[in-house]
């Protein structure tokens, strides 16, 4: 899996991430968490670890010669008493986290068994509203009791993300905040509004990972290296947490029109609409000095969002030295 250290240390540097976790997960995959703990710490995060351990000699033993010898002296630890849900006390928390990461036994699935890699906190609290837990089949009990407690921390703002992961997996934690493949994550819902920019140079190496991710994706034509870097300045992005996670190809058609071209997603975020912000932010600037956005394609999804935006398609024999260079392909047009 590729990391964006540059530029997820950017984005995570002097923030303060917490962890909860419990004694058994600890005692089991210690040898895995402490390594990611320390690399958070080696690029200026300020970590917080939130468990249960036990208060008698071998646990205190544990504690001390296999996590506080091994971590850093900045390393924060803060124990929840084994009576209680150590989830609920530390959601309760009114000290402010950027990031709260839950270490569990498994990842979180649907109920038909796919693991879930996004939700966000709106469709999750309609779920718990209706009382429906059928529709979230999750293994462990304590999330099925903490899960509205979840959803009032973030949307209260007292902490932006949280993220459940699987505390036996190897890099979990370096994974899941320095790439663009996420495991679980709960967001609070400014996630919908993405920030939407040009790309700059140094993003070459994120639009062209996420234009790889999409090789498969038969409507989507491949662009090398080389093209990518000589045609940066026509890339338009969608961000979140300042990464890269949708891009779209702006090329000038005349002195009247732009051509979308090119629109690529990282595989997680397919069901975010984050197409649908980028189309409208798109539309929103052509406004000021265009008086048409075209697009070309046959992908029945793209075809539904241009028609539902209100492009309809070139029935006019309109561009046509355009439409020559991709005979087989509908052009869809957007009159400004």
């Amino acid at each position: 899996m590729k990391l964006y250290l540059e530029n997820y240390k950017q984005v995570h540097k002097w923030k303060k991430m917490a962890f909860a976790v419990r004694e058994w997960v600890l005692r089991s995959n210690h040898s895995l968490i402490v390594p990611d703990l320390k690399f958070l710490v080696k690029h200026g995060i300020e970590v917080i670890v939130y468990h249960n351990i036990g208060v008698n000699k071998w646990s205190q033993k544990f504690l001390s010669e296999y996590l506080r010898s091994k971590l850093p002296e900045s390393v924060q630890f803060e124990r929840i008493p084994g009576d209680q849900d150590l989830y609920a006390e530390v959601l309760k928390n009114k000290e402010h986290v950027d990031k709260l990461i839950l270490l569990e036994r498994q990842f979180l699935i649907w109920e038909e068994g796919d693991r879930i890699n996004t939700i966000s906190t709106a469709h999750l609290g309609s779920v718990l509203k209706d009382n429906n837990m059928h529709g979230l089949a999750i293994g462990n009990i304590n999330f099925r009791r903490n899960l509205l407690r979840i959803c009032q921390a973030i949307e209260s703002r007292k902490i932006h993300r949280i993220h459940i992961l699987p505390g036996w997996k190897k890099n979990a934690i370096k994974h899941e905040l320095f790439s663009l493949e996420w495991s679980w994550t709960l967001v609070w819902n400014d996630f919908w509004s993405p920030d939407i920019v040009l790309a700059k140079r140094w993003e070459e190496s994120i639009i062209l990972w996420i234009l790889d991710s999409n090789k498969n994706n038969k409507f989507l034509k491949p662009r090398t290296k080389e093209y990518v870097h000589q045609h940066i300045a026509n890339f338009c992005i969608a961000k979140i947490d300042d990464i890269p996670v949708w891009c779209v190809e702006i090329i000038e058609i005349d002195h009247g029109a732009i051509e979308l071209w090119g629109l690529a997603v990282i595989n997680s975020f397919l069901s975010f609409k984050i197409g649908l912000t980028l189309v409208e932010y798109v539309e929103n600037v052509a406004k000021k000095n265009m008086k048409s956005v075209i697009s070309l394609t046959n992908n029945p999804k793209l075809e539904s969002l241009y028609e539902w935006r209100g492009f309809r398609k070139n029935n006019e024999q309109r561009y046509p030295d355009r439409q020559d260079r991709s005979p087989n392909v509908d052009m869809f047009i957007l009159d400004l």
